[in-house]
């Protein structure tokens, strides 16, 4: 617990980004004037939308996507945790400093590179490519160890995000990352993407 308040404290900034969300949010809400009707129609569509795979922005990012196999070795999963995920269609693997995000076969991959940017500008809030508390980092990256770790799953459906409940003998804990219906909305799928890893982190 002291180890968790001590991080909190030495990353005060991004408290100030988590309050700013539900600002996020409302600027969403009031835009096309102002017009709240419009923008339900608009997330209305979204829900009805079969191909919701898709976002309507591009992310740069230096970590690359890797298979199940791939990540045996890139992300120290361990082959256990692979088979599982193969068996739940969580093909898609990413692990800032170690730290895994995971999507479905579906789940757009600039979404998952902004969500794996996250995760590496708040442990390394100085961008100087070092983790800055190291001590949480040994407990959420992986270690080809089971029952280690923490994990943010995001499916690109409610059913496939359910899923997050087959790995809690495989991770320490998980997070999902609640977006999928919010694809065509940067704003806010960016803003909840931001809170649920924010709360992975700080777990």
């Amino acid at each position: 617990m002291r180890l968790m308040n001590k991080f909190i404290i030495a990353n005060a900034s991004l408290l100030l980004c988590i309050l700013s969300v539900p600002n996020i949010l409302a600027r969403s809400s009031r835009s096309s004037g102002g017009d709240l009707e419009n923008n339900n129609t608009q997330i209305k569509a979204i829900k009805s939308d079969r191909n919701l795979a898709s976002v309507t922005f591009t992310t740069d990012s230096p970590f690359r996507i890797f298979t199940t196999s791939e990540a045996k070795e890139s992300c120290n999963l361990h082959e256990t945790a692979k088979e599982r995920l193969d068996a739940q269609g969580f093909t898609k693997i990413l692990c800032p400093f170690g730290v895994l995000i995971l999507g479905d076969s579906d789940y757009p991959d600039d979404g998952l590179k902004y969500g794996a940017n996250i995760i590496a500008n708040i442990l390394d809030n100085n961008n100087d490519g070092i983790v800055d508390d190291a001590d949480v980092l040994s407990q959420l990256a992986q270690k080809k160890q089971l029952g280690h770790g923490a994990v943010l799953m995001c499916g690109s459906t409610e059913a496939k995000e359910q899923k997050e409940d087959f790995f809690d003998d495989i991770f320490s804990y998980s997070f999902s990352c609640q977006t999928y219906e919010m694809f065509a909305v940067e704003s806010i799928f960016k803003a909840i993407m931001f809170e649920e890893i924010f709360h992975l982190i700080h777990q």
